[in-house]
This record gives C-alpha cells, sequence and structure tokens, in this order.
C-alpha cells in the first residue's frame, strides 16, 4: 500500500483530471458536430473519473490528510458531468423527435 500512496501525489491528480477534461472536450465537441463512435470516449473519460474519485477517497481515508485532492476533484467532476447528461438528454429528445416524424 505504501506504493500507492506515493502514487497519490498532486501532480498525479492533476494529470488525470487533465485527462479527463480533454477526452470530455474532445468527446462533446464530437457530439456536436454528430460524429459516430464518441460513446467510447465518454466511457473512457467516465471511467478515469471513477478511478480519480477512488483514488482521492483511498487517499482521504488514509490519514493522508490531502483532503484538497477529494475537492479539486470534485469541482472538475461536476461540471463534466452535468455537460455529459445534457448531451445524452439531447441525443434522447433528438432520437425521440426522429421517430416521431
Amino acid at each position: 500500500m505504501k506504493n500507492l500512496t506515493l502514487f497519490l501525489t498532486k501532480r498525479s491528480f492533476v494529470t488525470l483530471i487533465g485527462l479527463n477534461i480533454v477526452l470530455s472536450m474532445a468527446a462533446t465537441l464530437l457530439r456536436i458536430n454528430h460524429v459516430a463512435g464518441t460513446n467510447a470516449l465518454y466511457i473512457l473519460a467516465m471511467f478515469l473519473q471513477v478511478l480519480t474519485l477512488g483514488l482521492a477517497i483511498y487517499d482521504v481515508s488514509s490519514r493522508n490528510l490531502r483532503r484538497k485532492n477529494l475537492w479539486y476533484f470534485i469541482l472538475l467532476f461536476l461540471p463534466q458531468f452535468g455537460v455529459l447528461i445534457y448531451l445524452m438528454r439531447r441525443d434522447v429528445e433528438t432520437q425521440q423527435g426522429r421517430q416521431s416524424i
């Protein structure tokens, strides 16, 4: 477990969060331009977000007292999750509109 604790540095959290932002923005831009195959990017971004959240919770619970890592992640995770829900709802509404025509 000592190796995992060494992995949980501020740089690793910033790197994981940066990857999340890049993947989410790329998937969002591709989805807006109606490019097929963006679901894989969203799944990868969500996997990285869950992984980062798990590491942040482990970091806080292991008495390292790096609570800032958890707050950094939560503040960056919520807007991305909101964009994801918005785009998924818009896709469902678009598909329902196409079916009704």
